[in-house]
């Protein structure tokens, strides 16, 4: 436990020093590797269907042909949502919806409905996430807040859930999660949005304690529908590129849900 809780503070020290300082010296890059991760996350979901991938086996190299083009029309939906901060994207996303119920013709029905809908619905939900937090990018001060928020609710969650949790949220979802660590997690990020809200003053709808309190619990929210999605799949976590955090969707997965929030009610100005 200990030292899967440094790997965690070291990795999150070094990738958050590298975001914040993109955010604030260099937006377009911040912003450039923000869509790079929105594919390296969408690269991990795609695999966390394991219905899909164990049918591989038996397919042709014709039929393995389609399934790679379905990632990589997987990928253009992902990306449509993206473009469309520049206005565009909406021809794509409809010209490859029809692209991939096409494939499901080509390939005889191996690669099925169900496949392609788990895809792009997949892809345009973390496309929408994560134009959202790009969006947050234009004005670093919003994306301040909302990361303090999200990530203080993150430690106050794991710190005390890990020392003091007694009753579970979730438990056939996430086991670890409890009621103890949630309730710490929402309170540590509303006084977090409060001490930042100091210094930046942000634009809000709410009480900046209201803000981060309210962005603590869609990233609790984003939390389980990951477990649920890695629960089917059978896997502890989406991957292995994050020493002690697991894969891209296990470290961006409340932060897609709680920018989305965002987007449904418009707590900060953007």
């Amino acid at each position: 436990m200990h030292n899967n809780f440094v790997k965690r503070c070291v990795v999150a020290f070094i990738g958050g020093s590298l975001l914040l300082w993109l955010l604030v010296m260099q937006p377009v890059y911040y912003r450039s590797l923000l869509c790079l991760l929105a594919l390296g996350t969408f690269y991990e979901v795609f695999y966390l269907n394991t219905y899909f991938t164990r049918k591989l086996n038996g397919f042709n190299y014709w039929q393995k042909m389609l399934a790679g083009l379905l990632f990589f029309l997987g990928s253009l939906v992902l990306t449509s949502w993206l473009l469309t901060i520049w206005g565009k994207g909406l021809t794509l996303a409809i010209g490859v919806m029809v692209c991939g119920l096409l494939l499901i013709v080509l390939s005889n029905n191996k690669i099925t409905f169900f496949d392609v809908s788990y895809v792009f619905f997949m892809a345009s939900y973390l496309g929408a996430g994560f134009l959202m937090l790009i969006k947050l990018g234009y004005g670093y001060k919003p994306t301040l807040l909302f990361l303090g928020s999200v990530w203080a609710s993150d430690i106050g969650a794991y710190l005390v859930g890990t020392r003091w949790g007694r009753h579970k949220i979730c438990p056939m979802l996430s086991p670890g999660k409890s009621i103890e660590g949630a309730i710490a997690g929402f309170v540590l990020a509303g006084i977090m949005a409060t001490i930042l809200q100091g210094f930046l003053q942000v634009p809000l709808a709410l009480s900046s304690f209201a803000i981060g309190f309210l962005l603590a619990v869609a990233g609790q929210i984003g939390d389980l529908v990951a477990s649920a999605l890695k629960r089917s799949a059978h896997v502890k976590d989406a991957g292995k590129l994050l020493p002690g955090h697991g894969g891209l969707f296990d470290r961006f997965d409340s932060w897609i849900f709680a920018a989305l929030l965002l987007k449904i009610v418009p707590l900060i100005k953007i």
